[in-house]
C-alpha cells in the first residue's frame, strides 16, 4: 500500500484516541501528556483545543455536543459548546501507578475503557465497560498496558490489546451484550515491527494497527494471523488510526515524540502530527456513547463489580 502523507503538522507529546466525527465533519485526537484535545473541523478548516484538569486516555462522541473521557483515573464528559469538563465516577483509586488509556463505543453504544500500569511493568490493568444505563462492569484484568479495541459485528468478535505482549486476543461478542466470552490469540506481532498500539478494522474484517516504534500501520487478517499491507508512516511513533472522509476510506493515523531523542527528531521531524492514507476499502466509523434516555447526562455511573 502506498505511503501515508501529512495531514496536519503537531507537536503532541502522545497523540493518541483519533476519530472522525461523521455528524460534524470534524476530526478529533488528544494528547495524553498536554493533557489536551484537539477537534479539526472540515468546514471550516480550524482547529479548536480544550485543556483539561489530567491526562486524557482517549474520548468518544457523546450527543448532541459532548465528549465522554477517560481521565486518569475518572470517566468524565466534556461539554464542547462551553469547554466545562464534568467528573462522573472514579475508580482504581487504590491503584496509584494506574491510569487510563485507551477506548471507544461499540456498535450498540456502550463505552468500553482500560486501564495502563505507568511504567508499564506490572499486569494492573483493567478493561470496563460503560454501559447505556450507567453501569461500569469490570471485563478483564491482568492486563499492562490496555490499548487497541474494536469489533467485527459479521462475525461476531472483539479484539483487544494488552500492548506488552505484542498480541491481538478476540473475544466472542454478540450485540447488545457486554460481556466477553472465548478468548483466543489471532495475531502476533513479530518485535521488529514494534508494539501494537491503537487498532480499527474494515469491512472486510481486516485489522489496522498503529505501530509503537513500528513506522506504520500494519493489516493483519486475524483469520490466520498474517500481516497482509502495511502502511508507512514519516514517523516512528504511530499510537491510533480511525477510518473517516464521507466514504469511510480515509485513514487518519496520529502519532508521538515522546521520549525520542534530538536526532531521531531531526530525521522524523514530523512526530507528533497526524497523517493520512486513502484506502481501498471502507472502514468502522466511530460509534457514540448511547446514554439510556431515562438517565440524566450528569448522572453519575455506579460501578457493579465491588
Amino acid at each position: 500500500m502506498d505511503s501515508s502523507h501529512l495531514f496536519l503538522e503537531h507537536t503532541c507529546e502522545l497523540g493518541e484516541g483519533i476519530f472522525y466525527d461523521g455528524p460534524t465533519a470534524s476530526l478529533f485526537w488528544v494528547d495524553i501528556d498536554g493533557q489536551m484535545v484537539y477537534r479539526y473541523s472540515f468546514a471550516t478548516s480550524q482547529t479548536s483545543t480544550w485543556h483539561l484538569p489530567g491526562k486524557v486516555g482517549t474520548i468518544a462522541p457523546y450527543p448532541p455536543d459532548s465528549l465522554l473521557v477517560s481521565l486518569d483515573k475518572e470517566i468524565g464528559y466534556l461539554n464542547l459548546s462551553d469547554g466545562e469538563y464534568t467528573k462522573l465516577i472514579e475508580l482504581e483509586t487504590a491503584l496509584h501507578a494506574n491510569r487510563f488509556n485507551d477506548g471507544k463505543c461499540d456498535p450498540q453504544g456502550n463505552f468500553w475503557f482500560g486501564s495502563m500500569h505507568l511504567p508499564e511493568r506490572l499486569p494492573t490493568g483493567h478493561l470496563y465497560c460503560l454501559d447505556r444505563k450507567g453501569m461500569v462492569r469490570k471485563q478483564l484484568s491482568d492486563i499492562t498496558v490496555s490499548n487497541g479495541l474494536t469489533w467485527d459485528q459479521r462475525k461476531n468478535k472483539f479484539y483487544f490489546i494488552d500492548s506488552p505482549t505484542r498480541s491481538i486476543v478476540s473475544f466472542d461478542y454478540h450485540d447488545g451484550a457486554t460481556s466477553l466470552h472465548n478468548r483466543q490469540t489471532v495475531i502476533k506481532v513479530p518485535s521488529q515491527m514494534g508494539f501494537p498500539d491503537g487498532m480499527t478494522i474494515d469491512e472486510n474484517g481486516l485489522l489496522y494497527i498503529a505501530l509503537w516504534g513500528g513506522y506504520g500501520v500494519g493489516i493483519w487478517d486475524p483469520e490466520n494471523g498474517q500481516l497482509v499491507d502495511k502502511i508507512p508512516v514519516d514517523a516512528p511513533l504511530v499510537t491510533s488510526c480511525a477510518f473517516g472522509d464521507k466514504d469511510q476510506k480515509g485513514l487518519y493515523i496520529s502519532t508521538a515524540r515522546k521520549g525520542l531523542g534530538q536526532d531521531v527528531l531531526a530525521k522524523y521531524p514530523l512526530s507528533g502530527s497526524i497523517f493520512y492514507a486513502r484506502c481501498e476499502t471502507k472502514g468502522m466509523p466511530a460509534f457514540p456513547y448511547l446514554r439510556d434516555a431515562s438517565i440524566p447526562i450528569g448522572h453519575s455511573p455506579t460501578y457493579v463489580n465491588g
